[in-house]
């Protein structure tokens, strides 16, 4: 459910040609997401992910924190329940924002990287039947989209920042391997000056940390 840096395969933009028949089904459940293990957060979300998530970082690739739902990538995701419904009392903002997400692909005219809105044209959230446009009838976006898509480009800005500070955080060798992830490393954190504490306490860092140390005592939900 991140924005990824190859489009997944049942996702691809949302075009008027392809898709002005389409709408949006306002309320079927989170069926989507039952093999889900983990889903990127952005910082304005981990204080309220915290509550419910343990929250760590990858292994390999960006330092994104992600809500890990299961240790094991080929069990069920237990905050998703047999009937589709969402079992805690917070919905990470990317499966809200489901069966769209912005994915970066290359613009043909200048090679360069962009993001697009997409769809998963495989959901179940989308019918011709029933449902909210996805177009106007003149083949503009429509009002719920166009909110969609602002609210996705917000979603990733807080993406890239949440990625930066992590990240600054294992470039001062601040974060440390775990059994199957990476988080920061409390003893380490506590040793720093107290100007550089001050600074992370200033820039919003030091409580980002928090949260995630403090979700970790959920871990024992992912494991089982």
């Amino acid at each position: 459910m991140s924005t990824p840096n190859q489009l997944p395969e049942q996702f691809e933009p949302l075009e008027v040609s392809k898709h002005q028949e389409l709408k949006r089904i306002k309320s079927p459940g989170f069926a989507f997401a039952k093999n889900l293990a983990s889903v990127p957060l952005a910082f304005s979300e981990m204080q309220a992910a915290a509550r419910f998530f343990p929250i760590v970082l990858p292994q390999q690739g960006l330092l994104s924190p992600m809500a890990l739902f299961s240790l094991k990538e080929d069990s069920p995701n237990p905050y998703v329940d047999e009937t589709g419904n969402w079992k805690v009392g917070y919905i990470p903002i990317c499966l809200r924002l489901y069966p769209f997400i912005l994915a970066r692909v290359e613009d043909k005219e200048t090679k360069k990287d962009k993001f697009v809105l997409c769809i998963d044209r495989e959901s179940d959230h989308l019918s011709k039947d029933e449902g909210e446009p996805l177009f106007t009838e003149k083949g503009d976006l429509s009002d719920l989209t166009l909110k969609t898509f602002e609210m996705l480009k917000i979603y990733q800005q807080e993406l890239s920042t949440t990625q930066a500070i992590f990240t600054q955080l294992a470039e001062k060798a601040l974060v440390v391997d775990q059994e199957g992830f990476k988080a920061v490393d409390l003893e380490k954190i506590i040793t720093l000056d107290d100007a550089v504490i001050a600074g992370f306490v200033k820039n919003g860092t030091m409580p980002l940390i928090y949260c995630h140390l403090q979700s970790l005592t959920h871990l024992h939900q992912a494991a089982s």
